[in-house]
């Protein structure tokens, strides 16, 4: 920060915080203040503004704060005597024409350009104004004009400040197909038509991206869809944007199913498109989490039947359940995908650690609800985890009971009462499992539903809160009460004999968890006993 030795001050002068603070070249404390609201026209006993002040001490970070207020206001109103008496050959003016306005972060330019100005943007072009400068809304002056639909505004940035017709602004988004937006696509989106035709003229067919045609598309401007298709053929199904993907991709992201079939109509290939890295559309679709472009791909219209492999469907599935809010799109997908036998417990096991990951409970429920027999649980962990998310979170009773039926093993088929397999299994899954952690966090759930009570103690909804919370407690109470019952069970003289042969204390978590799940999903495919039967 600018440091000077604070000047003996006349008395008597009146400087106000804010004239004390521009001396200092504190620059926080003067934006701060004027954030505030205090005037940046304020005056001390002398008749001193802060600018004034700023000159007489060299503050120039403050100079050119100010400097930008007055500048923004001119360029806003068109007011052309302020720029009348900078030098272009002055840094100090050319910095100041350059500057960010405080508040905004919008430059004179760009101010200039949305109000349309054109001699006020022909003179700060004059001073050196950066035409390509992106604001903090990543929009650059001709993007302003553009957008605010001022068609000469844009051919004096054009012609007079050689600004770029083709920028594109904005940081990329990969999952979201996002690569920042063109002059050509802001004019799309906000329909001008007199600077979609000025702008096409500039850049040609081959200027034209499949994300403007794309914009085209969501504003129903088929006009000029069909006018660049004719000009570019390629652009229909062979040209690819910058993440790998082509109009049929970029389509499925963000099209309505009238905009699709609209695209259908004019030949775009939906069923055998792929990006760059081999993906479909309904990967796209499903990426983007769109249900009606998963549901319009996989139904008639689209000429996409039969088309997507059963690996098409797993993958799309699979990145699906990674998603949050994809519900829609996973029950559309679920009864279409066919995974070989072999392979299931690792692939549902697989999409319901992903759906945990992202917290999606909506998905997690609906996998246990639907093919809880096929997820082989040691694709799911840590189990602490996830039984804690899935009590507090989820917290269906009968669902987690269905959910432990794959957790615990049938102890009768380790051994008879006592035996070191029966304990150290027990042991095992009380580490793995952390029960306490979800007695906790029900007790907390509970002690808050119960506070709500005291003072609406007929609530319906809260009486059925409490009763579901209770309902948990006690599966979580009973499983962790046999547990221990178990695991202090004596050992009877004899008892490995019954077995065959001695049964070693040396079970490590992760060898139990696979123990646990293999012998689980075996029993749950033949006959599936009562939770407590197991227990």
């Amino acid at each position: 920060e600018p440091q000077v030795e604070m000047p003996m001050l006349a008395a008597g002068a009146g400087h106000t915080p804010l004239h004390l603070a521009a001396i200092r070249g504190n620059i926080d404390i003067v934006t701060s203040l004027v954030d505030a609201g205090v005037s940046i026209n304020i005056t001390n006993r002398l008749g001193q503004t802060i600018l004034d002040v700023a000159l007489k001490y060299e503050q120039e970070e403050v100079i050119n704060f100010i400097r930008a207020f007055d500048l923004y206001d001119a360029a806003k109103q068109g007011d052309m005597g302020i720029f009348e008496n900078l030098d272009p050959n002055m840094s100090e003016h050319v910095k100041s024409v350059n500057s960010h306005h405080p508040k905004t972060g919008s430059t004179p330019l760009y101010i200039a350009a949305g109000s349309g100005h054109v001699d006020v943007i022909k003179k700060l072009i004059e001073l050196k104004a950066e035409v390509d400068k992106p604001m903090p809304s990543t929009f650059t002056a001709l993007h302003g004009a553009v957008s605010a639909g001022h068609a000469d505004a844009v051919r004096v940035l054009l012609d007079v400040g050689g600004a770029d017709p083709m920028r594109r602004v904005g940081s990329a988004d990969v999952d979201k197909g996002q690569l920042g937006i063109s002059p050509l696509e802001t004019a799309l989106k906000k329909g001008k038509s007199e600077v979609i035709d000025l702008l096409y003229k500039r850049v040609g067919a081959q200027g034209v991206s499949i994300d403007d045609l794309r914009a085209a598309a969501q504003k129903k401007n088929f006009a000029f869809f069909d006018r660049v298709i004719a000009d570019h053929p390629p652009l229909l199904n062979e040209v690819t944007n910058a993440l790998g993907e082509k109009l049929a991709h970029v389509a499925v992201k963000s099209l309505d199913e009238k905009g699709l079939d609209e695209l259908k109509k004019r030949g775009v290939e939906f069923a055998t498109s792929r990006t760059l890295e081999g993906h479909s559309t309904l990967y796209s679709a499903c990426k983007a989490n769109k249900a009606n472009a998963v549901k319009w791909l996989l139904g008639p219209k689209s000429g996409c039947k039969g088309q997507f492999s059963p690996s098409d469907l797993a993958g799309c599935l699979s990145v699906a359940c990674g998603m949050v809010k994809s519900k829609n799109v996973v029950s559309v997908l679920m009864p279409l995908v066919k995974v070989p036998s072999a392979e299931e417990g690792k692939y549902y096991g697989s999409c319901l650690q992903s759906a945990l990951e992202v917290g999606n409970s909506d998905v997690c429920l609906m996998l246990i609800e639907t093919l809880v027999e096929k997820i082989d649980f040691q694709y799911v962990e840590p189990w602490s985890s996830f039984l804690l998310y899935y009590v507090t979170k989820i917290g269906d009773a009968g669902s987690l009971k269905r959910v432990l039926l794959f957790l615990v093993p049938n102890f009768d088929l380790l051994g008879s009462v006592g035996c070191d397999a029966r304990r150290d299994a027990a042991d095992s899954l009380m580490s793995t499992l952390d029960l306490s952690a979800c007695q906790t966090a029900l007790q907390d759930m509970t002690d808050k539903v119960q506070e709500k009570l005291t003072q609406t103690p007929e609530d319906k909804k809260l009486l059925k809160e409490e009763a579901r919370l209770e309902e948990l407690t006690d599966v979580i109470t009973d499983l962790e009460t046999r547990l221990v019952d178990i695991s202090e069970e004596q050992k009877p003289q004899m008892a490995d004999r019954i077995l065959g042969a001695a049964t070693p204390r040396a079970w490590a978590s992760s060898r139990a968890s696979r123990s646990f799940s293999s012998m689980s999903s075996g029993r749950a495919r033949g006959t599936t006993p009562s939770f407590r039967s197991l227990i």
